[in-house]
């Protein structure tokens, strides 16, 4: 088809090229799916293909067609040609002869060409084991195409031919002289004389024919009274050397003989029969090329000599690894492997010779069948989430498959994934064990990009492939806005605006969303534009609104959910224009002189309800400045943004200093929200604010309800007109600077009259000067002499003239000073201000700085040391001096704080020269011997305490896994050092499919041999680096984040989002100015602070392992509160839960209340609800709603709320000195909160000091406050989960309210919360727990890095693990007959981490093994023990994660999550088992009973204790046939507040044997509230048998009669059903005596009832057939019970066998008919009268031997058939049937144990006695045995009968076990 449409669309486009179009419609085979036609022109033109074809059927003809060999000795070669036709006119054939033992052919491949012919030659050889007729097959191949359009050629087989061949082999009769009577003939001795000459590997003896029966002595098989003829049979031959019987001995071991024996003589037949070989045929079955493959083989001596066996073979296939020779001492059992390794795809037969002596040859088979590597999979397409119920609450989407290697050599694949896939694959390639399966993990990643239907090929390394399709459900998520209708209002123009939109997710999966980028209008941004929401989560849509129009609009974002739901989002709002007012809005300045300086004020209103934005765009006007205060030396805005809040002023300062002369007017250059202005006076349209926004109406003229806006009709401005006169006076500077550390302590002020002729008056207001604390002075120095005053100098100045004065700056203290002197000229600026004097000054204090206002340590465990090396700066210092240190009181402490913890020195000096700069390195050195956190002030000083220097300390060292996660261990403290290069390769995520031949395999295989075998599978690879390259990359990391947040670009981007909005949040305006400096100018110090605080959460965590190692923590305490405290109904998202219950709850609480529950339930205060009770409240208060009107009251109210929390936590054991409540809180309420001064205050008085040095970039909060979400979460699962009694009992301060391991709480309250709680549900569980909590008590205190709970845990998981690995199902029962591979043994290990000790999942699989038993036959049967791989890794943790799914575990863990362990979670997981596993032990035994294939019900009360509505899910475990049901429409049940109800379990007795099963009901996986588990043993058994058909079987005595029954089978599903018998009535179980069938039919015993099959084939329609056949064997009624047993039930029928008189012979005496009279008298019968007729009586019943020998013969196979149909009649055949018989007494054996009797004596009736006067009573048959012989009965018969008198004669034996009935026909001749 692929070729004919190639050639098509070639016509097709020649026709196109005439203007010709010819539309086609055609199917394409390789879709499912047929597309229309279509015409695209006028044309409508129909092609019609006519394809014609002719096929041959491929066969060939053989002349002859029957070859004939002759008769052969054995050991004779003989030959025939034989032609092969190709009868095919077309197709040439490809022959190959299929390989047989018993004839070669040469050659074996022919091609045949058409209608051609080849010959070849065929040989037989006579072999013992040669069937006289066989046939030998002819495979035929012909050429094939893949396709038509790649046309690879490939042969297909198309069939099999066969010759018949007929042989007559005859066996040679050898003996030696020595052990039989006879001579030897002369060609024995030839035969002897030509088979020693053959090489000593190559002599054969055959068999001699002769007839053996197996005994158990040798008495059984010679006369006893022939004891010559006995010695000379079992006689043991001599060697033909001496003391060579000594040197004979039998190595069974693996190592290859070496020692050389002599030629022994040959055996006589029967010490050949005692050598026993077995198995005669290898058949390896489906084998793999160039694969090795072992078969054991067994040799048994049972001689009383030592024999020798040599074992050779012609195919280059065969090996024998452990040698070729055995020396077998007398009664000794030896073994040796046989190896078979081929190199060609096909099958093969071949032959073992084994030589025995190296006088007598034998063979054995050897089949195989070489096939290509295949894998093959469990399932085709799977549909994820299928799996789970509606109500459930956790339904992850993922699965499992399984790959199967059904033959005995490793197999690779790979997964070709499409990259439009949504789907997952681990592992993408690797290799599966022989004779195993492996299970895949496939998971699901939302992406809305990809497809949610894939079809996944895995590729087998011999190019084969299996496809399986991976779908997602389709169904309608349940996700919505929580509010879908946003009024925001009105919006400043053109400036942006935000507003949050919240989905709620109701579903329990993840569910990807999208925002339809086509639904935003110009100016709206949303961020993300798509994202993945957690199961029951929030997701927080950022929407920034920038319109540049004044309008009313109402618009609509569309978001689509799941590819299946639109959602929209309705924002009304309007965009408003900006209010400005300017007072003055005219500024006519006067006519001024060149020389002068003026400012003016501007006040600038914000009149409207939206922020305002202006720009000053003064780079046309120089001489002009706009700044924020008065000062001359106020550099100016430039062209910075001013925000202008609503209802607000702001001043400004138009600060003018002309330069020459010149002439201004025009409009003050302002620039308002970036969009309106500036005015021009030469373009009179740009007034209008129409101008500059009509440009922007194509943009929003679309949108629905679209409403312009009323405009002013001119825009706000300040008209500027001044003229700059000449110079009148001169100066030659006005701005001087001193500094006293520059010696720059005086200089010059010059006043000069160049020009003007006019006497010009100066004077300078010095009032400022006569201020005591002025540093500055003024003296008069040269020129005209001024007049000098306390407040002013006057000096009057003609033309030409100058006046001189002196400034000097004499500081007392030290700091910086500034003062300006007013200049007036008297008639100039109507007396106003001429000009500014500004004088400034520099007198730098000493200071003392250091490179980091904070230092965080990490926390590390006890007695773990810690450092932190940094710089003090020492400025301005006139003298040495000596710098000290000095430790405050800890401001924050919790555990034993002691002094000596903190260790502090200089790392060279602490003394410091009088220099202007110089630094001192400080080491800090943290190690704590008791758990304790603080924060403390250290402070540095000189010795007269000029200057001080504060460095706050953060410091924690705790023994618990949840406070020092983060500390990067090394190989002393937990995990084990680990070397890269002592890494597993192949343990991967991505197994490479090494191109491995078997030889590097097994070199491997045999160098691993001997090696401990561990998975180096660590929590990740930075655990084993050490700690100063595990900071080197933590530095880096911070590194990124501070050039990521000085990156140009991102500046860019961001600014007028982030900036803007975080500045007009604010209720007062402030500028640009007032961002603080570490956001916009980051030095490399403060890059290098950054990498020493540990309180930041890794910024790029992608790459980095550090990162994700803390991606994976944060997962796991959000998930823990997810399935925790919150139960399954709402994920806590760290980062944006504090942005909803600030933004959204306290702003508009009602609206939030109607949708989901109140804030804090959903925040920190829920956790501490769920974890503790209501009491909580007790200790932090109530929460109460702020005020929504007044931003910083609500912000300073929520971060008052988190301190009281932060403090409670500290209170009761957290260990959270890092933790400052203003992180808790959402950026933009963090924002207001630092910027209010009223906070800050606060804040200080908190010792929060910290915090109000910087407002942090939103990055750096966001790491920052998930650092601290992070660790609060897990300080309240260690204070409130993990904590023991035994600590609270030792606090003083311990709260009554805490958790501990023996609480008395509900057990699923501690499921609820996590609470680390045991439920000792027996004795034994108790002193398993009781003995576990003594050892850890006795050991020593000194273990630091782990609590008492923690190594609780972890010696719970060793003596799991420890009892589970000796159980029977996790040993490795494998016949491993390899000798490069070892069986599997789980080793003993140390559990002494959470991580990398349980990445193998073998220690989870025992402990859940432990408690679930019922679990091992359900999913952990098929683990590997020892896993070598990743593969096999990861299949045992899909294993025991597929296990706890089962049981509704209810922990959110996925088998990544074990292979790829996070310590925090593990330990999680690890304390929720320790928990929840005891639930799942079964309370108590619930019996059933009741007749066969009968039901009976029970049940069970069922009664809520709890205040809440339950609901549990109903599975059964063991119960895979159904035998225990429910009788409930499903398989949940709901149960009210405290209320109560029935379950009712039916038993359906299907099985005789005890059935056993499981009842759980899981109370962890309905919500939203949870119950205890329930679990029970079900017992079912069988109290009565009945019979569920009965059928009666007539027959005549002594004739067998074939009958199919028709069985009516109780129970449904087709299956089948194996076939036991049994001899007495069923009654009960106990007393039960049956026998499979297929043991009975074997046994030589005729039967009176035999089934001619093994077992039966039920249908769909519930019934079957049974083939039986029946014979009377004697004549009384039989009832048979047949008990047919399969997988899902058995039952009985009864079958009676009632016997029917039959016709033993008919028998005619003729008597002469002159007898006339009887001479016999009335006393006494007279034996010689001629009356007295003799009848002859045969000896043997031959019905009878008839019957039984036919019912024998239904026991033999046909190989034995052929020998007992020559001795079944004989003495031989009954004596070998009596000795088979042994001593059975079952009733088959008595029923027809009398034909062994040689003697039998009969009752003898007569059916008609009117003409009979006399017959015996009683009739002997001395000898019922002979065949041919008569025993004669004498009957006295009337002479006055008919001519023809016919009776009934019957014999009866006398036991009742024979009956012969003759018709007697008395003729009268």
């Amino acid at each position: 088809m692929e070729s004919v449409r190639e050639e098509l669309n070639e016509d097709l486009r020649t026709i196109n090229k005439h203007k010709q179009y010819v539309p086609m419609h055609m199917h394409d085979n390789s879709s499912s799916s047929s597309s229309e036609p279509s015409i695209d022109s006028d044309f409508n033109d129909i092609v019609r293909l006519c394809l014609h074809g002719e096929t041959e059927v491929a066969r060939l003809f053989f002349q002859p067609d029957i070859l004939y060999f002759g008769e052969l000795y054995v050991g004779e070669n003989s030959q025939r040609v034989v032609r092969i036709s190709n009868p095919l006119k077309f197709a040439p054939l490809f022959c190959r002869y299929v390989r047989n033992a018993s004839a070669h052919c040469y050659p074996e491949t022919i091609l045949l060409k058409p209608e051609g012919s080849t010959e070849v030659l065929l040989k037989v050889r006579g072999k013992e084991n040669i069937n006289s007729s066989f046939k030998i097959y002819f495979d035929i191949a012909a050429d094939s195409c893949e396709s038509m359009k790649t046309r690879r050629q490939t042969k297909i087989k198309v069939g099999r031919y066969s010759i018949q061949c007929k042989v007559n082999v005859k066996l040679l009769v050898t003996t030696k002289q020595s052990c039989m009577p006879r001579a030897i003939s002369s060609f024995e001795e030839e035969y002897y004389k030509d088979i020693r000459k053959l090489p000593k590997d190559t002599r054969k003896m055959p068999l001699s024919h002769f007839f053996t029966i197996k005994s158990k002595s040798k008495k059984d098989i010679v006369k006893k009274h022939d004891n010559k003829i006995m010695k000379k049979v079992v006689h043991i031959p001599k060697w033909k050397y001496e003391k060579v019987s000594e040197t004979v001995k039998c190595y069974t071991s693996v190592k290859k003989l070496s020692t050389s024996t002599e030629v022994l003589i040959p055996l006589t037949p029967l010490q050949i029969y005692n050598v026993r070989m077995y198995p005669t045929l290898f058949a390896f079955g489906m084998i793999v090329s160039r694969s090795r493959n072992y078969k054991q083989l067994i040799v048994e001596n049972l001689n009383d000599f030592s024999i020798m066996i040599r074992f050779t073979s012609l195919s280059k296939f065969i090996n024998f690894p452990e040698g070729n020779l055995i020396i077998l001492p007398p009664g000794v059992v030896a073994t040796r492997l046989v190896e078979f390794r081929a190199y060609h795809i096909g099958k093969f037969n071949g032959y073992i010779d084994y030589i025995i002596n190296d006088n007598h040859s034998f063979e054995l088979g050897v089949t195989a069948n070489i096939v290509e590597k295949q894998l093959s999979l469990d399932t085709r397409e799977i549909t994820l989430g299928q799996d789970w119920l509606k109500e459930e609450i956790y339904r992850p989407m993922d699965c499992s498959i399984q790959i199967r290697n059904k033959l005995d050599a490793k197999t690779k694949f790979q997964w070709e994934i499409p990259s439009t896939s949504s789907f997952l694959v681990e592992p993408i390639s690797g290799i599966v064990r022989g004779n195993a399966s492996l299970l895949i993990y496939i998971y699901y990643k939302p992406d809305f990009s990809r497809s949610t239907s894939t079809e996944l090929i895995m590729k087998c390394e011999n190019s084969g492939y299996n496809t399986i399709r991976i779908n997602i459900p389709t169904s309608m998520p349940k996700v919505s806005f929580i509010k879908d209708i946003i009024n925001i209002g009105e919006i400043p123009l053109n400036l942006p605006t935000k507003t949050l939109a919240f989905l709620r997710n109701f579903e329990y999966v993840e569910i990807e969303f999208e925002i339809d980028s086509s639904s935003l209008v110009h100016g709206c941004i949303v961020r993300p534009l798509h994202g993945i929401m957690s199961p029951r989560a929030i997701a927080t849509l950022e929407i920034y609104l920038t319109f540049s129009l004044c309008f009313h609009f109402t618009m609509v974002i569309r978001v689509t959910i799941q590819k299946h739901l639109n959602l929209q989002l309705k924002i009304i709002g309007n965009v408003s224009y900006p209010q400005l007012k300017l007072q003055p809005q005219f500024l006519h300045l006067r006519r001024i002189s060149a020389s002068a300086y003026q400012h003016y004020l501007i006040n600038a209103t914000n009149v409207g309800t939206t922020m305002l934005k202006l720009k000053f765009l003064l780079e046309e006007y120089p001489e002009f400045r706009v700044c924020l205060s008065s000062q001359r030396h106020d550099l100016g805005i430039g062209n910075k943004d001013i925000f202008i809040a609503p209802n607000t002023s702001q001043e400004f300062y138009l600060h003018f200093d002309p330069i020459d002369l010149a002439s201004y007017a025009f409009y003050l250059p302002i620039v308002i929200n970036g969009i309106i202005g500036p005015v021009s006076i030469s373009h009179p349209k740009s007034l209008k604010p129409s101008e500059h926004l009509k440009q922007f109406k194509g943009y929003y003229i679309n949108m629905p309800n679209f409403i312009l806006e009323k405009l002013p009709p001119t825009i706000v401005t300040m008209s500027i007109d001044c003229t700059v006169a000449g110079h009148l006076i001169f100066f030659n500077k006005l701005e001087f600077h001193f500094n006293i550390l520059s010696n720059i302590i005086s200089d010059e002020f010059c006043i000069k009259n160049y020009d003007s002729l006019e006497e010009k008056i100066i004077q300078i207001d010095i009032s400022n000067f006569s201020v005591a604390s002025c540093p500055f002075s003024i003296q008069w120095s040269n020129g005209e002499k001024p007049i000098i005053t306390s407040n002013y100098i006057e000096c009057t100045l003609e033309q030409g003239k100058e006046c001189s004065f002196e400034l000097t700056f004499q500081p007392k203290s030290r700091g910086n000073f500034n003062i300006e002197a007013p200049i007036f000229i008297n008639n100039e600026l109507n007396g106003g201000m001429f000009n500014k004097l500004c004088l400034i000054g520099e007198y730098p204090a000493c200071t003392i700085q250091s490179e980091f206002s904070d230092i965080f340590f990490t926390p590390v465990p006890l007695n773990t040391s810690i450092e932190r090396k940094f710089h003090l700066i020492i400025k301005y210092f006139e003298k040495d001096t000596v710098i000290l240190v000095k430790k405050l009181s800890p401001e924050y402490s919790i555990g034993e704080y002691m002094d000596n913890i903190l260790f502090i020195n200089f790392v060279d000096t602490n003394v410091v020269n009088a220099f202007k700069f110089s630094e001192l390195e400080v080491r800090i050195v943290f190690k704590s011997k008791a758990p304790v956190s603080f924060r403390t002030i250290i402070e540095f000083f000189d010795v007269d305490r000029i200057a001080i220097c504060p460095v706050t300390i953060y410091a924690t060292s705790d023994n618990c896994l949840l406070t020092t996660y983060t500390y990067l261990r090394n190989s002393i403290i937990d995990f084990e050092k680990v070397q890269p290069s002592n890494f597993d390769k192949r343990i991967c995520s991505n197994s490479y499919i090494s191109n491995f031949t078997d030889e590097e395999n097994e070199s491997y295989n045999q160098n691993q041999k001997n090696k401990k075998s561990e998975i180096k599978i660590g929590i990740l690879t930075y655990f084993t680096r050490k700690n100063r390259l595990s900071v080197e990359k933590l530095t880096e990391n911070k590194y990124k984040l501070a050039i990521y947040e000085s990156d140009s670009s991102y500046e860019k981007n961001n600014h007028d989002i982030e900036e803007e909005t975080k500045k007009f949040t604010s209720k007062k305006s402030f500028s640009e100015t007032k961002v603080p400096n570490f956001v916009t100018d980051i030095t490399t110090k403060e890059i290098v602070q950054e990498s020493m605080q540990y309180p930041f959460f890794p910024f790029d965590n992608k790459n980095d392992e550090y990162g994700i190692y803390m991606i994976q923590t944060l997962q796991a305490a959000e998930e823990w509160l997810y399935n925790g405290p919150f139960k399954f109904n709402f994920y806590f998202d760290i980062l944006n839960i504090p942005m909803i219950l600030s933004k959204f709850y306290s702003k508009k609480p009602g609206q939030f209340r109607t949708t989901i529950r109140k804030g804090p339930e959903l925040g920190l205060v829920g956790v501490l609800e769920s974890l503790l009770g209501p009491v909580i409240y007790n200790y932090i208060g109530k929460f109460k709603e702020p005020s929504e009107k007044n931003d910083i009251e609500r912000a300073n109210y929520i971060f008052n709320f988190y301190d009281n929390i932060l403090t409670f936590l500290t209170k009761y054991g957290a260990y959270l000195c890092h933790v400052l409540p203003q992180f808790l809180l959402n950026y933009d309420d963090y924002v207001i909160l630092m910027e209010n001064t009223r906070s800050k205050a606060y804040i200080r008085k908190s010792s929060s000091i910290e915090s109000i040095r910087e407002i942090l970039s939103q990055k750096k909060f966001e790491c920052r406050s998930k650092q601290c979400w992070l660790d609060i979460i897990l300080q309240m699962y260690k204070c409130f989960v993990l904590k023991s009694e035994f600590e609270n009992k030792n606090r003083i301060d311990s709260p009554s309210f805490i958790p501990s391991l023996s609480s008395k709480r509900s057990i699923r309250e501690s499921q609820q919360s996590g609470t680390l709680y045991f439920l000792n549900c027996h004795k034994e569980s108790e002193n398993i727990i009781d003995n576990i909590h003594s050892k850890i008590t006795d050991k020593s205190s000194d273990i630091n890095y782990y609590s008492f709970e923690e190594r609780l845990l972890l010696a719970w998981l060793s003596y799991h693990y420890e009892e589970g690995r000796k159980q029977e199902w996790m040993t490795d029962f494998r016949v491993v007959l390899n000798p490069y591979e070892n069986k599997d043994m789980a080793e003993a290990r140390n559990i002494k981490n959470f991580d990398k000790d349980l990445s193998d999942s073998l220690v989870l699989i025992t402990v859940t093994a432990a408690y679930c038993p019922f679990l091992i036959e359900e999913s952990l049967n098929n683990i590997y023990i020892q896993p070598r791989n990743y593969e096999e890794v990861l299949h045992n943790a899909i294993c025991v994660v597929n296990a706890w799914r089962k049981i509704r575990l209810g922990f959110i863990i996925s088998p990544l999550d074990i292979i790829y362990p996070n310590c925090v979670k593990m330990l999680m997981l690890v304390a929720y088992l320790y928990n929840i596993l005891p639930t799942y032990i079964p309370k108590t035994t619930i019996k059933f009973s009741c007749p066969l294939s009968e039901t009976v019900t029970r049940q069970i009360n069922f009664t809520n204790p709890t205040a809440n509505n339950v609901g549990f899910l109903i599975q059964f475990f063991g119960n895979k046939h159904g035998f225990f049901t429910t009788i409930l429409p499903q398989s949940v049940i709901h149960l009210t507040s405290h209320g109560s109800t029935i379950i009712k379990i039916q038993f359906y007795a299907k099985k005789i044997k005890k059935t056993k099963a499981y009842l759980l009901l899981c109370g962890s996986t309905i919500g939203p509230h949870f119950g205890r588990n329930q679990t029970f043993i079900l017992e079912g058994q069988v109290d009565c048998l009945g019979i569920a058909n009965e059928y009666t079987i007539y027959s005549k005595l002594y004739q067998a009669v074939d009958k199919i029954l028709t069985i009516n089978v109780p129970y449904e599903n087709s299956i089948e059903y194996e076939i036991w018998a049994s001899e007495e009535r069923p009654t009960k179980p106990s007393t039960l005596k049956q026998t499979r069938w297929t043991e009975l039919c074997l046994r030589k015993i005729p039967r009176r009832l035999f089934i001619n099959q093994n077992s039966i084939i039920v249908k769909e329609n519930k019934k079957a057939f049974l083939s039986v056949t029946v014979a009377c064997l004697s004549p009384c009624h039989r009832s048979f019970w047949i008990i047919f047993q399969s997988k899902i039930g058995d039952f009985i029928i009864q079958i009676n066998s009632h016997w029917q008189s039959s016709l033993t012979d008919n028998i005619i005496i003729k008597w002469n008919e002159q007898i006339e009279k009887c001479i016999c008298t009335e006393q006494n019968y007279n034996e010689m009268c001629p009356l007295n007729l003799i009848v002859p009586i045969p000896s043997r019943n031959k019905q009878l031997w008839s019957c039984v020998a036919h019912m024998f013969q239904k026991t033999l196979n046909p190989k034995e058939r052929l020998f007992w149909t020559r001795y079944l009649d004989t003495h031989i055949g009954l004596r070998l049937i009596r000795w088979l018989m042994g001593n059975s007494t079952d009733s088959a054996a008595m029923e027809f144990n009398h034909i062994f009797d040689k003697k039998v004596t009969y009752n003898v009736t007569i059916s008609d006695a009117s003409h009979i006067l006399k017959y015996p009573k009683t009739f002997i048959i001395n000898d019922v045995r002979p065949h041919a012989e008569n025993t004669p009965i004498n009957i006295h018969i009337s002479p006055f009968i008919d001519r023809l008198c016919e009776i009934i004669l019957t014999l009866v034996s006398i036991n009742g076990n024979e009956r012969r009935m003759y018709v007697i026909d008395f003729l009268h001749m």
